[in-house]
């Protein structure tokens, strides 16, 4: 086995790409996680990180080593709670969440909740679909949707989305009025923002070109960290990105998009203490 101290170093410094955001959040310092992080490469015998756009980013290998080393910290921790503090099954909180909400934004505000509720167990699963909560065990989940009906089921509106242009630092100045000259990265699921984005701001939205396509916003943000082009993305989902200085935003603008996010859940589902619970913290994180 490596150091588990290494193994943390690492996990933490991937998930932030940044060393020195790692030491804040594992109360040491730069050194002692740049010390843990070649530790971990000098037993493994290959190198983790590449230093990009000043921040670091994953060498191949190493994304992959990271999706093992985050499931095999929460197989502990989700062990240690049940072994500690959960009392039985029913304790238990079944989420299914779109994607890039998940990842980008929900998952680093857990241990507020945990630290909150710990008699609580988490189980998060990723959907972006229909949602039947008869199928499985399911007590929330979150979609985004241009509609606000959703048949069969409790529905409440958790925030709007506003997008912004984001990219590296390196690609500034960005002209808007020759926007159709810079690399733009395009959502796939949406294809139509672009143009919608640059006909809000009153320019010209035909002719686009887009260098790459990417599925999720999850993707376009790394997209936009690699210097790949800019990335048209939700805010909440950069906003640590933006406050350390690795993605900027070319100019000042930003527009509500047709889309909201929604949390569902079974029409017996708030009377559940559980799901009551995580709703509240929920709309309170989403303000």
């Amino acid at each position: 086995m490596p150091p588990l101290n290494s193994l943390k170093a690492f996990e933490a410094s991937a998930r932030l790409r940044s060393i020195t955001a790692a030491a804040e959040e594992l109360s040491v310092t730069q050194s002692a996680v740049s010390k843990q992080v070649k530790l971990l490469e000098d037993y493994l015998g290959l190198k983790l990180f590449e230093r990009k756009y000043q921040h670091i980013v994953l060498t191949d290998q190493a994304q992959q080593y990271l999706l093992s080393i985050q499931s095999a910290f929460a197989t502990i921790a989700q062990s240690t709670e049940q072994l500690v503090g959960s009392k039985n099954s029913s304790e238990t909180l079944h989420l299914n969440l779109v994607p890039s909400l998940s990842n980008r934004w929900l998952i680093p505000l857990l241990n507020d909740f945990k630290n909150s509720h710990p008699q609580i167990t988490v189980n998060i699963e990723i959907g972006d679909g229909r949602v039947d909560f008869s199928t499985g065990p399911m007590n929330i989940a979150i979609r985004v949707s241009k509609h606000s009906q959703w048949p069969g089921v409790y529905a409440e509106k958790l925030m709007d989305e506003q997008l912004i242009p984001v990219c590296a630092p390196d690609l500034l100045p960005v002209n808007l009025q020759s926007i159709h000259q810079y690399p733009l990265l395009k959502h796939t699921s949406r294809p139509e923002m672009w143009g919608e984005f640059i006909g809000y701001l009153g320019q010209e939205s035909t002719g686009l070109e887009y260098r790459l396509g990417f599925e999720h916003f999850f993707m376009l943000i790394d997209g936009a960290l690699d210097g790949l082009g800019i990335a048209l993305v939700p805010r909440l989902l950069v906003k640590n990105e933006l406050a350390a200085g690795i993605l900027v935003s070319p100019f000042e603008a930003g527009y509500q998009s047709a889309y909201s996010y929604y949390l569902l859940c079974d029409k017996a589902g708030l009377s559940n203490n559980k799901v009551s619970l995580f709703r509240d913290w929920l709309f309170s994180k989403a303000g």
